[in-house]
């Protein structure tokens, strides 16, 4: 489970309550850079989501875990990259792990209004004449 800061993210509303979601990756971000605010944090993953610029605004965004994920895909995912290299425990508990109900909504509505707002602000002046 993912959480996200105890602040109010005015742009993002739907991310001020835990979210649970599919992660599966090799790196990630392990200090958080400078101008970023952290949108999400798990045990695994301390950056798990960072806005980058202004915090009313920002920039762009990074996401480590996959809200467009649903669990087929994992579940062949996993066959196909985990098993050949992860321990036989550790990918049974991430299997285990996909009986958790997971609601890929708030992520996808935060990510669409990001690039709908980013567009906005990118939109040159109204033109006269």
């Amino acid at each position: 489970m993912a959480t996200a800061p105890a602040e109010s993210i005015p742009w993002a509303p739907e991310l001020q309550s835990p979210w649970q979601g599919f992660a599966i990756h090799q790196d990630q971000v392990v200090a958080q850079p400078p101008d970023t605010t952290v949108l999400m944090t798990s045990e695994f993953c301390p950056f798990a989501a960072l806005a980058y610029g202004p915090p009313e605004a920002p920039l762009a965004l990074t996401v480590q875990p996959h809200p467009e994920y649903h669990r087929a895909l994992f579940e062949t995912l996993a066959e196909i990259r985990l098993k050949p290299v992860v321990p036989g425990p550790v990918l049974a508990g991430a299997m285990d792990s996909l009986s958790t109900p997971v609601d890929p909504g708030p992520w996808v509505r935060t990510i669409v209004e990001f690039f709908k707002r980013a567009h906005a602000r990118r939109q040159p002046a109204a033109r006269t004449g």
